[in-house]
């Protein structure tokens, strides 16, 4: 591929598995929030041109999550091109992914009268048949043990009365040891609830991360031996819900045949590409699983006094708010984002038009007044209210138990793999630059595995990482420096006063949950080795900690509570 490449060619690599300059990554960063705006009514646009509405806003595409639709990050790419021929940086060599993207590059260098002078040179095709097949075989799989398991644990528990409906997540790991269900949601608020009120709540669990039999074995052993109430959907699923939501899992990417443009540019590629890649797939067969569930609950005559999603506006959210609308026409559904909002996830902040489909909750309760303004300017007509901030309960009455004579660097992993591996490589570097007596704590995300990790990134075994399961209140007690991106425990972290490093990306958009109005000299973003081992080395030599938990997140309290999880 690159054997017309001279030493002196000057290249853009936009392959997502390319690493950047830090000035480009520097420069998308900059762009990012601008191309977000022209994102969110791009897909306004493919949504309105193509009438969709019901089932038809389950496709990952429309809903603007950005871990599952790489639509975002693909634009952003391309405006960092457009940005350079505008300041007249000319690369000789463009390399990008596939042919989505040099469907979009090459409309930028026809605009630049750029089209005849730079080559563009495309890494691979995508293998659309070979993706749809591997689609079919986990859904089924997927199909297979959700019946199969859900019926020999005999999963299906009846409410007696009116219950309040709790939208959470349970995985393999959720019951240790046979201890009782910890929930890691919404902890602690039952403190400020009645007797009657804590019996009439049910968890309605989305199960995350099985993937064998001994994952459901487990699952299920804790699930029948919990007090907790528990709405296990799986369970309540007939052969004839299965089926439908099998058979729209196929159907429904095909609703989709009008292409809205980019900046003049063609995206019908990027877009179809993306959308097709939903065909059979398991997250949009769980998605059609929740409305039909929610369905099954109003046929079954299940009383619901009011329901709770714990809301991150993906299609699963989606299908609840859909379902309640449709089959529980009166109920209120209230929404809770219990975390610090990641702004580069543009589903986080919901849009007038999802409002205006029906897709969001009746009202969306945040855990600060900051994240509050954030979503408003997003859509103004959004009902946001301010709730207790339950998963950060720990932080308002944390402890320093630093050791002076074995500083602690807890390295905390987010969620995705590709944001994962340079972390690990980053802290990897830092070890061998430090020569000192520093222990380095790895700390994975719940909703990986330790297996996972080490599959796809191998490097955690190396000497230099203890292994941790340890909780995440115990680990920030403990701890000098924090390395991390795009998890709730950056802005934990600098909550209580620990300095934070976050990785910027150079490999896309940085992803940075703290709020630019918090003082920079405890966290900074780093792009280079040399960037984070100069921050380390600094944060190693302060002694005292300052706590911002108060100025950060709503305490826990009874009107914050009540205000959530009472319903007439």
């Amino acid at each position: 591929m690159k054997s017309y490449l001279l030493d002196n060619t000057k290249v853009l690599d936009l392959r997502k598995e390319s690493k950047l300059s830090v000035d480009d990554a520097k420069l998308i960063d900059r762009i990012e929030p601008g191309v977000r705006k022209e994102y969110n009514g791009l897909i306004e646009q493919l949504i309105s041109r193509n009438k969709l509405i019901s089932t038809g806003l389950l496709l990952s595409v429309t809903c603007r999550n950005t871990i599952s639709s790489s639509v975002l990050d693909t634009l952003c790419r391309v405006a960092l091109l457009e940005e350079k021929l505008n300041n007249n940086d000319i690369p000789e060599i463009v390399y990008v992914d596939d042919s989505a993207t040099e469907e979009l590059v090459r409309g930028v260098l026809v605009k630049y009268g750029q089209y005849d002078n730079i080559i563009v040179d495309i890494a691979h095709h995508f293998n659309m048949p070979k993706h749809i097949v591997t689609n079919i075989l986990k859904t089924i799989y997927l199909v297979v043990n959700d019946w199969f398991w859900s019926r020999i644990f005999r999963l299906k528990n009846r409410p007696t009365g009116s219950i309040t409906y709790i939208d959470n997540f349970l995985f393999v790991d959720s019951f240790k040891n046979g201890q009782p269900f910890y929930d890691r949601y919404y902890t602690g608020h039952d403190e400020f609830l009645t007797e009657l009120e804590k019996q009439k709540e049910w968890f309605a669990p989305t199960l995350v991360g099985l993937k064998y039999p001994s994952d459901y074995l487990k699952l299920g052993k804790g699930i029948r031996k919990s007090k907790s109430n528990f709405l296990v959907q799986e369970a309540w699923l007939t052969i004839s819900d299965y089926l439908y939501s099998l058979i729209y899992a196929f159907y429904l990417p095909f609703k989709v045949r009008v292409y809205p443009q980019f900046r003049g540019y063609k995206v019908e590629c990027l877009l179809s590409t993306e959308i097709m890649k939903d065909i059979a797939s398991p997250a949009l067969m769980k998605a059609l699983y929740r409305y039909r569930f929610i369905r099954r609950l109003k046929k079954e005559k299940v009383r619901i006094c009011g329901a709770i999603d714990w809301n991150e506006n993906q299609i699963i959210d989606r299908a609840m708010n859909m379902g309640f609308k449709k089959f529980f026409p009166e109920l209120v559904v209230n929404g809770y984002q219990g975390f610090f909002v990641l702004e580069q996830y543009a589903s986080l902040q919901p849009t007038c038009y999802e409002k205006e489909l029906g897709t969001i909750p009746d009202c969306i309760y945040v855990v600060s007044d900051y994240c509050k303004s954030r979503m408003l300017e997003v859509c103004s007509k959004l009902n946001v209210k301010v709730a207790s901030a339950f998963r950060f309960s720990h932080l308002f009455s944390m402890q320093d138990h630093r050791s002076e004579d074995n500083p602690i660097i807890l390295v905390a992993l987010p969620n995705m793999i590709d944001e994962a591996k340079p972390i690990v490589n980053a802290a990897i570097n830092l070890a061998s630059a430090l020569h000192s007596n520093v222990t380095f704590i790895l700390k994975h995300h719940p909703g990986c595995t330790k297996e996972i990790l080490q599959k796809h990134i191998p490097e955690i075994t190396n000497s230099v990482f203890k292994y941790t399961d340890e909780m995440m209140p115990a680990l920030l007690s403990k701890a000098s420096v924090v390395i991390s991106s795009a998890s709730s425990v950056c802005i934990e972290s600098v909550a209580v006063g620990i300095p934070t490093a976050i990785h910027g990306s150079r490999y896309g958009i940085t992803l940075n949950p703290i709020p630019s109005y918090v003082s920079d000299k405890i966290w900074t973003v780093f792009y280079t080795s040399e960037q984070l081992e100069k921050f380390v080395r600094s944060a190693l030599t302060l002694k005292e900690r300052n706590c911002i938990s108060e100025k950060l997140f709503h305490p826990i309290d009874e009107l914050g509570t009540r205000s959530l999880f009472k319903f007439k």
